[in-house]
C-alpha cells in the first residue's frame, strides 16, 4: 500500500510554485511576462463589474496565481453516506497558470490548474473531490484571465457540466438521476451587474 502524499505539499507543487518563470532575457520569458501583465490588466473591467467574485492575486510580478471567492450557491457532499445538500456559498479556491505559457516544445503540463477548497465538499461532475481539482476541459495555453474567470464561473455554477468523462462519477450519476437539482440552480445568476 502506497502512503498518500501530503496534500498541502502536493498542492504547492501542483500550483506551479516549483516552476520558475522563463528567463526574461529569452524571448519566451519576455512574452510570458507580457502575457501575464496584460492578462491581469485586461481582467480589471470584469472585476470592477461584479460583486459576485473576489480575486486576490499572488505576490508574483506579474501575477499568475490567484485566490478566488465566488458568491454562488452550490451542492456539497462530504462522506459516502452523507446527503447531497444545497449550500448558499461562497465557493472558494485557487487558480494558477503554468509559468511556461509559451513552451518551446510539446507542453506536458496543463496550462492552468483550478482548485476548489476540499473542505467545502463541492459536489459537481467536473470536480475531483479527493484532490480539489476543477476540470475545465481543454484549455488553450494562452487563455487570458478574463476568459478563464468566465469559464470557471460557467463550470462552478453548473451551466457547463461534463458528463462524458466526469472527474466525479458519483456526482455525474446524481445529477443525471436528479435533473431537478440542476433546475433549482439554473438559470445561473449573471456574474456582472453592468455590461462590459
Amino acid at each position: 500500500m502506497n502512503p498518500q502524499p501530503d496534500f498541502d505539499s502536493w498542492l504547492e507543487l501542483a500550483l506551479f510554485s516549483h516552476v520558475p518563470m522563463p528567463d526574461p532575457s529569452h524571448p519566451a520569458g519576455r512574452l510570458a511576462r507580457e502575457f501575464f501583465a496584460n492578462s491581469w490588466a485586461n481582467a480589471q473591467p470584469l472585476l470592477k463589474a461584479t460583486r459576485r467574485l473576489e480575486l486576490q492575486p499572488s505576490s508574483n510580478d506579474p501575477p499568475r496565481t490567484f485566490r478566488f471567492k465566488l458568491d454562488l450557491p452550490y451542492y456539497r457532499k462530504f462522506g459516502d453516506n452523507d446527503p447531497v445538500e444545497l449550500a448558499e456559498g461562497p465557493l472558494t479556491g485557487s487558480l494558477a497558470y503554468n509559468p511556461d505559457v509559451f513552451p518551446s516544445g510539446e507542453a506536458l503540463a496543463p496550462a492552468v490548474l483550478v482548485t476548489i477548497e476540499r473542505e467545502l465538499g463541492f459536489f459537481h461532475p467536473n470536480h475531483a473531490r479527493q484532490f480539489g481539482y476543477l476540470c475545465l476541459g481543454d484549455v488553450p495555453r494562452a487563455l487570458e484571465l478574463k476568459a478563464l474567470i468566465l469559464l470557471v464561473y460557467a463550470v462552478a455554477n453548473y451551466s457547463n457540466l461534463g458528463f462524458d468523462h466526469p472527474a466525479d462519477r458519483e456526482a455525474a450519476r446524481y445529477f443525471r438521476e436528479h435533473p431537478e437539482a440542476l433546475e433549482a440552480l439554473l438559470p445561473a445568476t449573471p456574474l456582472f451587474e453592468t455590461a462590459l
